[in-house]
């Protein structure tokens, strides 16, 4: 026996290869990775170090040298000196952990040496230089003349010293920041290019197995599939055949099943219109509800309305006396206003020249000039708030008279929908009897229709034949998919199976023979 490969090897087989490129594919992607993980680790860990050391160090230095100018100007403030150390610690240590990195160019590392050399002899040289200075008090002054230029010498150079030493480190910030933003390019250059070679490496994969994979479906699935496929329209064309000669039986059977369904037609117009009566009635209730509730809503704004009025009021009431309040508070504001302007002037004519410091007694004077602006601004603003009140409680008045009304509108609404329900509940009740009277009906033919239904079944037989052929084409078909050996395992199909695919295609009306039964049944479970 001749040994055939399923389906689900093939395809199995197909994805095999499939995931074998793609691994090829993560592969050489993963070792192209590992390089860009080193190089993205360098960056890390030295160049990003470096530029954020080497401008923390440049900072330092710049704080450093304020210090200094700082205990030139306004001299040392106690703990000035210390700080200047600390700042020239945090230079010295910046550069220090620059030189302890490993992924710095050669040349950056020698200029970090350099740098690091001239910043530790630079410190105590100028801190000792700005404490001579800052200690003698008359340097700025008498020892210019005595001095010869010596202490003039020594801060010159200094300064020169420090403007280089700031120049220098602010250029290697700079050089640290370029070389990250350079490697940081490259890098990105390299991972475009990775992502390209790595899409090419995996559609050229992809490509051959496709080919591979339609070779084998054209070849091992598809054309058996289109043998089976002819196979089985030849049964089917016998099938159809067959079921010609049952075209007679089934007219009969036609006949009949117009009967029935103009009965259903009426049924169903019957139950139409109860069902639109009952929704008629539905919506009526619903209406009733949502009027019964907004008239309960008025109610109930109705009484909200009459309590804002009684707050209305209660408010216009307050505001009155807080405008008394307030304007008596500008009264006498304005009474200590003219008894300072007074003492204002009395203090100033005494001091004559010296009047500038009655300053203060002008501004008490001006600042009560403000509260009495501010106090009559008030005053203005309760009384419009009044005004604004007694027009708020006469149209809370009127809201309260419109909504009663709403209130009688919607009782009369009421009546006449119950009116309408009355009358939409006397229509059902004669749509139910037409309904009885067409299920009497339509029990009539069903019972005509049972007997037409024997004559198909002797039909049914006659395609027994028929399927049996269309057995071995599926059961060929179930070979293809499954394999050879699977299909000696696999049961034979029962005959109520067989049976019930022969008498499918035999009905000539499946809908109405199918409507039939659950049209009939229904009405008997009303009554």
């Amino acid at each position: 026996m001749k040994k055939t490969l399923s389906i689900a090897h093939k395809i199995w087989g197909s994805l095999a290869v499939l995931i074998m490129g793609y691994l090829i594919s993560v592969g050489v992607a993963f070792f192209l990775g590992q390089a860009l993980e080193s190089r993205l680790h360098t960056v890390s860990e030295d160049l990003f170090t470096a530029a954020v050391r080497s401008q923390a160090a440049v900072a330092e230095f710049k704080d450093q040298v304020s210090v200094y100018n700082d205990m030139v100007m306004i001299g040392n403030m106690g703990n000035a000196e210390e700080i200047a150390r600390q700042k020239a610690d945090g230079v010295r240590s910046a550069l220090e952990e620059i030189d302890r990195l490993k992924g710095i160019r050669p040349e950056r590392a020698v200029e970090v040496k350099k740098l690091l050399a001239e910043t530790k002899a630079f410190a105590p040289a100028a801190l000792a230089v700005y404490l001579k200075t800052e200690s003698d008090t008359d340097f700025m002054f008498a020892d210019i003349d005595t001095d010869e230029g010596g202490s003039e010498d020594e801060i010159f150079r200094i300064g020169q010293q420090t403007q280089l030493l700031l120049k220098r480190l602010t250029a290697l910030s700079r050089q640290f920041s370029d070389d990250l933003k350079g490697e940081l390019g490259e890098m990105g250059s390299a991972t475009r290019h990775f992502r390209f070679f790595n899409l090419l490496l995996f559609l050229g994969i992809v490509t051959i197995v496709g080919i591979g994979i339609w070779l084998v479906m054209s070849r091992a699935i598809i054309r058996p599939l289109k043998q089976v496929i002819r196979n089985l329209r030849g049964c089917g064309e016998e099938l159809v055949s067959s079921a010609r000669q049952g075209r007679d039986t089934g007219n009969e059977l036609s006949a009949r099943s117009l009967q029935q369904a103009a009965s259903i037609e009426e049924i169903s117009a019957s139950l139409e219109e109860m069902s639109s009566m009952t929704k008629l009635n539905a919506d009526n209730t619903g209406q009733t509800r949502k009027i019964v509730k907004n008239t309960l809503g008025l109610i109930h704004y109705t009484d909200q309305f009459m309590s804002e009025l009684m707050t209305s009021m209660a408010e216009i009431s307050k505001a009155s006396r807080e405008t008394s309040h307030i304007i008596k508070t500008i009264d006498e504001i304005a009474f200590q206003t003219n008894l300072l302007s007074l003492n204002a002037a009395v203090e100033a004519a005494r001091a004559g020249e010296a009047g500038a410091g009655f300053a203060v007694v002008a501004e008490e004077v001006r600042n009560l000039a403000l509260r009495s602006a501010s106090a009559a601004r008030n005053t203005a603003g309760l009384i419009e708030g009044n005004i604004s009140k007694i027009k708020e409680g006469e149209k809370i008045t009127t809201d309260t008279i419109q909504a009663f009304r709403a209130v009688s509108v919607d009782a009369e609404k009421i009546q006449e929908l119950i009116s309408e329900i009355a009358g939409a509940s006397d229509n059902q009740a004669r749509g139910i009897e037409q309904v009885n009277a067409a299920i009497t009906e339509m029990d009539q033919a069903t019972q005509r229709n049972a007997a037409t239904a024997e004559e198909s079944a002797t039909f049914s037989r006659q395609v027994n034949g028929r399927a049996v052929q269309m057995r071995e084409a599926v059961g060929a078909l179930t070979e293809m998919v499954y394999g050879r050996a699977r299909i000696m395992k696999a049961a034979p199909p029962s005959d109520a199976s067989v049976r019930s695919s022969q008498a499918a295609p035999v009905p000539p009306q499946p809908s109405a023979a199918t409507r039939l039964p659950a049209a009939a049944g229904q009405p008997r479970k009303r009554p």
